[in-house]
Order: C-alpha cells, then sequence, then structure tokens
C-alpha cells in the first residue's frame, strides 16, 4: 500500500520546502527561517490540514495574528539552549499557518515523530508527540514521549496530559555526534487505547537496551506473557506475570542477547520446537528468533551462550538495536523490528535483522530472520530501519 501522503522535504539556505503529493496534485510550501529551523514529521489530520513538527532558535517566521501557545515541558528532563521544539497546523493546501504550538526556549530539542490514536481513516483521536531532549549528564539523555491535551481538530492543545523520558545511553564506541540510535530513530508507537510501546537504551554496545509499555495514563505497565517482569520492593521474574511469586511493576523485552528477558527459549522443548525461518528453511529449531544463536535455551540455572547449531553466534557486543514498532490499530498486535551483531560460521561480522509479532498479551505470534544463511561471506549489514501497518490489507511493511 503506498502512503495516501507522499512526502519530500528539503533544506535549504534560508528555507525549508515541503512538497506534498495527494489527489495527483502537487502544492509546495516555504517556511521562511535561518538555518537552525528544521522539519523533522508531517503528520495528516482527518479535517485535512497537516501537523508539522521540528525545531527552531525563534519563531519569527510565524505569520503575525497566528495563534501561539506555549507547552510547559513538566515532566521532560531536558536542557536544550537556543532551541524551540514546535508543531505547527498548515491548511490543507500548505497555504497558510493556522496555529503554532512550542515548548519553552531551551527546554526541548525538537519534535521528531507524532502518533495519533484512530485507524486509518476515521476521526483524529488522541495525539502524541515524541522528540530529542538534551541533558549535561550523558547518562540521562535521550528523548520524551509525550500525550497533548488537544488533537488539533477539536482543540488547540496547550497543555500535555502525561510525559515520559526514554534513556537513550550514548554509544561508548561514538556513533552520529555520540548518539544512541535510540535517541535518533525514536522507535515507538501507540495503540487505539492509547497505550505506548517504546524502545531506549544503547545499541551494539555492552549496556542496556530494553522495549517497555505505557499505559493510557503514561505509566510503565505489566505485560502479561512479555519474557521479564520487574518486581515491587526490588527482584525480576521470567515466567508469566500472574505466575510472579511478587507483584510485577512493569514488564520489558530485553534487547541483550545474552541475558534472561531476551528472545529466547525459556525451557529446551521451546527451543527444540522447529520453525519456518522465513527464507525457505521450515527445520529451523527454536520459537524465538534469538535461539539461533545460542546453543541451547535460557533457563533459571543456565543461561548458555556459544555458537548455535550452524555456527552463527552473536559478538561480543550484545546489546541490539530496535529499528521500529508498529501498532494495529484495530487489533493490537505489536510488531518489532530489530537486528543483532553477529559472527558468521566463517568469522566474519555481520549484522542481521529479524522481526518479531506479538498479541496484545505479549504472546509471540509469529517471527522472521529476514536473512539468509551463508557459511563464510559476509553480506551487507542488514537492518530493520522503519515498520508500518496496512490497515486496509492487513499487512505489515
Amino acid at each position: 500500500m503506498l502512503p495516501r501522503l507522499a512526502i519530500g522535504l528539503l533544506l535549504a539556505a534560508v528555507n525549508l520546502i515541503i512538497s506534498v503529493g495527494a489527489n495527483a496534485t502537487d502544492r509546495v510550501g516555504y517556511l521562511p527561517g535561518d538555518s537552525e529551523t528544521r522539519i523533522h514529521t508531517l503528520h495528516r489530520l482527518s479535517d485535512g490540514t497537516v501537523l508539522m513538527g521540528g525545531q527552531a532558535s525563534d519563531l519569527s517566521w510565524v505569520p503575525p495574528g497566528t495563534t501561539i501557545r506555549t507547552l510547559s515541558a513538566s515532566g521532560i528532563s531536558s536542557s536544550s539552549p537556543g532551541n524551540i521544539a514546535f508543531l505547527a497546523q498548515l491548511s490543507a493546501d500548505l497555504a497558510q499557518v493556522l496555529a503554532v504550538v512550542h515548548f519553552p526556549i531551551g527546554s526541548v530539542r525538537s519534535v521528531d515523530r507524532i502518533r495519533s490514536t484512530e485507524v486509518p481513516g476515521q476521526a483524529t483521536g488522541a495525539l502524541l508527540i515524541s522528540g530529542k531532549r538534551d541533558q549535561s549528564s550523558w547518562r540521562d539523555t535521550g528523548y520524551y514521549i509525550a500525550r497533548l491535551n488537544g488533537n488539533f481538530v477539536e482543540a488547540i492543545p496547550d497543555g500535555l496530559v502525561w510525559a515520559h523520558d526514554a534513556t537513550a545511553e550514548p554509544r561508548r564506541a561514538g556513533g552520529r555526534n555520540g548518539e544512541s540510535a535510540y535517541k535518533l530513530i525514536q522507535p515507538w508507537d501507540v495503540n487505539a487505547l492509547g497505550e505506548v510501546y517504546f524502545g531506549r537504551g544503547a545499541e551494539y554496545d555492552f549496556d542496556w537496551a530494553i522495549i517497555e509499555k505505557l499505559d493510557a495514563n503514561g505509566q510503565l505497565a505489566v505485560v502479561e506473557h512479555w519474557p521479564a517482569h520487574w518486581i515491587i520492593g526490588g527482584g525480576e521474574c521470567y515466567s508469566a506475570a500472574s505466575e510472579c511469586a511478587g507483584t510485577p511493576s512493569h514488564s520489558g523485552i530485553v534487547l541483550k542477547a545474552e541475558r534472561r528477558g531476551s528472545l529466547r527459549s525459556r525451557t529446551q522443548s521451546e527451543f527444540d520446537r522447529e520453525f519456518p525461518d522465513g527464507n525457505g528453511r521450515t527445520d529451523r529449531p527454536g520459537s524465538f528468533p534469538d535461539d539461533y544463536f545460542f546453543s541451547g535455551p535460557c533457563t533459571s540455572s543456565s543461561c548458555p551462550g556459544g555458537s548455535g547449531y550452524t555456527g552463527y553466534r552473536r559478538s561480543d557486543k550484545p546489546t541490539q538495536r530496535l529499528g521500529g514498532i508498529a501498532v494495529d490499530r484495530q487489533t493490537g498486535v505489536i510488531a518489532i523490528g530489530y537486528s543483532t551483531q553477529s559472527v558468521l560460521p566463517g568469522g566474519n561480522p555481520d549484522f542481521e535483522p529479524a522481526i518479531a509479532v506479538f498479541d496484545p498479551d505479549g504472546t509471540l505470534r509469529w517471527w522472521n530472520r529476514l536473512y539468509e544463511e551463508t557459511t563464510s561471506n559476509s553480506s551487507p549489514d542488514q537492518y530493520v530501519d522503519a515498520l508500518a501497518i496496512d490497515h486496509t490489507n492487513g499487512r505489515l511493511i
């Protein structure tokens, strides 16, 4: 399914240009601004208007008489001197700026993602955004996710219902501007109930990465059949949440392919089950995609490493990279796309992609490694960089 709205962005010396193709008619709008004014995302609302999210150093480009409102950054830990994160509502023909809402100057850096809770084609529901946040402490940098108290169709927002900081630690090895891919990609999505699934951490590293859930009030939530649960008062649990000895505070999928709570089988019978691998083989043992890299299941008493039965293994950097999350607004099914830094049987390094799809209760529906096996030569590095749900045809893109 092709997107209803085809969008192209061009950063010129003093102007940002938006090119929108819809109903075979191209329309171009010019946004005056200096080199610090940037558009990061566009989102069409059900009344035909378009939301634009980005960042600027000032708002002198906003036409006189435009409604402007300031959002409190309360609940977001960020200090980004000189930056103004903004949302601008544009008319359907992109000829007018109808309203602008923004965070206080020097708080959060940007608005990078916009999501809404409705099934596509229905009236716009609750509106959620995310963007980069900066801090002097590298361990407290990352991105935020926030729900607005208006959706621009029924009311222009003037505040946040809730906000949550997603920590994305910079990679030790560097990376673009020293920032983790999690801060740059901001992998998250929302279901029809306003519940958010998101990833945070540092990719291809020795530290931490995880997928978690926020309930409709922005609080960390329990998912019954996710592989890891954190217990109120301390400790972890790796059974179903209802079977834990203590009361879980929240759940997660650990994106560290050497540890309990990751996408590995927990019993020998799970490890021995044969599943199609998505590349023509139906005789590949393992109930979970990461079983392929290991010699056995990750049980309560043993979590073996080593090469898998074909000789593939993970590298010495076990933390994985989550490239995207997509939630089916109709069914609540959650899809994640991620990649693992691996070592091929011949010793060459590689990066291998996979997709895993879960029911709303966290039960794994299916997975696909998306990877063609080889004996020694390293294929070009492969990643999942984006996911989307085709709600019309019931497909994952």
